[in-house]
């Protein structure tokens, strides 16, 4: 069950615009929000630290009290600090249950070398994470605030369907319908083909499986058979779905070995145009 969300912000109109998203989803989930900023450390060398902290503060109590105006219930933690291990720490102390970041769009290059704090985040919590890049934003703020259709990426490995129970928290709270979905690389170019008849009845019967489960659980589901690159196919899955979020687990990989392999979860948090919900491993 989500019962709280911590946002953390840092004034920019990104990191703002995914706080009034996330006050929305909470609203729709009957979830409270923490807003959480994190001065620099630095600036404390300057002699600067209380004044920025204080700055920090009225920053947030102004946004946090026109969310509590929509009836969001709002705390503000004001925590100096290197951001992601401050935001990594905040979410353990106060067993925060989803932790909501902005991202921006950017070559896998330029990522891997200058690192964000998103992806240390994700590399450092086990509390899930809804990541948000401006056209995921763009999209979502067009919709309603909680989501119709959960995407839910399955490759037939334990790691990949670590995310059931979550998404089935999640969708009985939004009243929302979850889409299990499996990529097969090999294309059906002949439907005749004995090899693909298997590849197809196979994925049927493992997708059927949660399909059952989910609805068994009171949560409405369906599931779909696709062909192709894996990021692509689940990014065009939830475009083609209304109002969607991508519920997907990371690998164990880190740091160089994981920045020159690339993944499936890297790509669609980078590019996808829906909010992903990431449950990293570990």
């Amino acid at each position: 069950m989500i019962e709280n969300i911590l946002v953390p912000l840092d004034g920019s109109d990104q990191s703002e615009r995914i706080g009034r998203w996330a006050g929305g989803m909470a609203k729709g989930l009957g979830a409270s929000l923490t807003l959480l900023s994190v001065p620099s450390t630095d600036s404390r060398k300057k002699g600067e630290g209380a004044v920025q902290e204080h700055d920090s503060q009225e920053y947030l109590r102004k946004l946090a009290d026109k969310l509590a105006a929509t009836g969001i219930e709002v705390d503000v933690e004001v925590r100096p600090g290197k951001p992601a291990e401050m935001i990594v720490a905040t979410a353990k102390e106060l067993e925060t249950d989803v932790i909501a970041v902005a991202t921006r769009r950017a070559s896998s290059l330029a990522r891997s070398v200058l690192g964000s704090v998103t992806d240390q985040v994700l590399h450092n919590t086990t509390v899930p994470v809804m990541v948000a890049n401006p056209d995921a934003l763009m999209v979502s703020e067009q919709s309603p605030d909680v989501p119709s259709t959960l995407v839910v990426p399955l490759d037939g490995s334990p790691l990949s369907e670590k995310v059931i129970s979550l998404t089935e928290s999640f969708a009985r709270a939004a009243g929302a319908e979850i889409s299990y979905a499996r990529v097969l690389q090999r294309a059906f170019s002949n439907p005749n083909d004995p090899v693909v008849k298997e590849l197809q009845a196979d994925c049927e019967r493992y997708l059927g499986e949660f399909v059952s489960r989910s609805e068994s659980a009171g949560v409405k589901a369906k599931y779909r058979i696709m062909s192709g690159i894996p990021a692509a196919e689940i990014m065009k899955a939830a475009d083609e779905e209304k109002n969607a979020i991508i519920v997907m687990s990371t690998h164990g990989r880190t740091g160089f070995r994981r920045a020159v392999l690339g993944s499936v979860c890297d790509t669609v948090v980078r590019s996808a145009r829906t909010p992903v919900l990431v449950l990293p491993a570990g």
